[in-house]
């Protein structure tokens, strides 16, 4: 079975559906994504309902539930408070609840997704270097951790009790 993971959608319609495109060019048999469906872009409410028509889950990304109004935006810099307070105004009352109703991790077997770092998700930590990787790492039995929230594409691997960054090559 072929999987897409696909995060950080952030109500960008066009690239969103060149995604999805591309996965069915590819043969990908589920979606799975990681969260932040909503904000900054200019279609959240299509964004949502896309993506939950196409994938088989969706976790809850910090915009998401700021946008339901379920997480203060006191956290956030004054662009994404500007986007998340315009992006409220654009939900239907349904994609509202769909997006407070998110859940933060989902796992299928030995694999675990999630937006922001497993050590306290409800905090949307970013795993930047070697040592939020091992806070992240060391907070699960998962062999395999998916992560979003970051906008970067990495890979760490724990070494006999060192975290490293692999190289990534796309």
């Amino acid at each position: 079975m072929r999987v897409g993971i696909v995060s950080d959608i952030h109500g960008n319609l066009e690239a969103l559906e060149a995604v999805l495109s591309r996965c069915k060019d590819e043969g990908v048999d589920k979606i799975y994504c990681l969260g932040d469906v909503v904000g900054y872009g200019a279609d959240p409410g299509a964004c949502l309902d896309l993506i939950q028509d196409q994938a088989a889950f969706v976790c809850a990304g910090n915009h998401d539930w700021a946008a339901a109004g379920r997480i203060d935006v006191d956290g956030f810099n004054r662009f994404a408070v500007d986007a998340i307070l315009w992006t409220r105004q654009q939900l239907t009352s349904p994609q509202t609840v769909a997006l407070n109703d998110l859940q933060l991790t989902e796992r299928h077997d030995d694999v675990l997704y999630v937006h922001a770092s497993p050590h306290d998700p409800s905090a949307f930590h970013y795993i930047f270097g070697a040592s939020e990787a091992s806070l992240a790492i060391d907070e699960t039995d998962a062999r395999l951790t998916f992560v979003g929230h970051s906008h970067r594409a990495f890979i760490y691997e724990d070494r006999g009790g060192e975290v490293v960054l692999r190289v990534v090559r796309f």
